[in-house]
């Protein structure tokens, strides 16, 4: 059952695996570890076995932040791995991080120009409507 248990679960707090009580703040060491995923293809631990995984999630301070991470995403899985999870950043207190505010103006920015995009082809689509109208005169 913990072999079972340890190979699907690299990405529990700590305090899970020490069946101490949890609350959200779980979750957030849960993201931390999808940030890494996402930005390298693996999870935290994925070079050990699944047993030596949990092991070092208890034993260590924080999971390995890969070189070349920006010192905005640094410190921002730095607060997601505070592991005390009294301390540990909630939610709230992420979304006003620097990396994330960068990442949400990013986006803000994608959609702008995508919506530039669309309106563009909708005017030029006007345009020859009234072009086409304009023949038929």
């Amino acid at each position: 059952m913990l072999k079972q248990f340890a190979e699907n679960n690299r990405k529990l707090a700590p305090e899970v695996i020490e069946l101490q009580t949890t609350t959200t703040s779980c979750d957030i060491w849960s993201l931390g570890c999808t940030v890494i995923e996402l930005l390298t293809g693996n999870p935290p631990y994925f070079n050990l076995s699944p047993m030596q995984a949990l092991f070092k999630i208890v034993q260590d301070d924080c999971p390995p932040i890969p070189e070349g991470f920006s010192s905005d995403c640094r410190s921002f899985l730095l607060e997601c791995f505070q592991k005390d999870p009294i301390l540990r950043s909630g939610a709230r207190k992420l979304r006003k991080h620097p990396w994330m505010r960068k990442a949400a103006k990013d986006l803000k920015e994608t959609k702008e120009k995508e919506n530039e995009k669309e309106n563009e082809k909708e005017n030029e689509k006007e345009n020859e409507k009234e072009k086409e109208k304009e023949k038929e005169k």
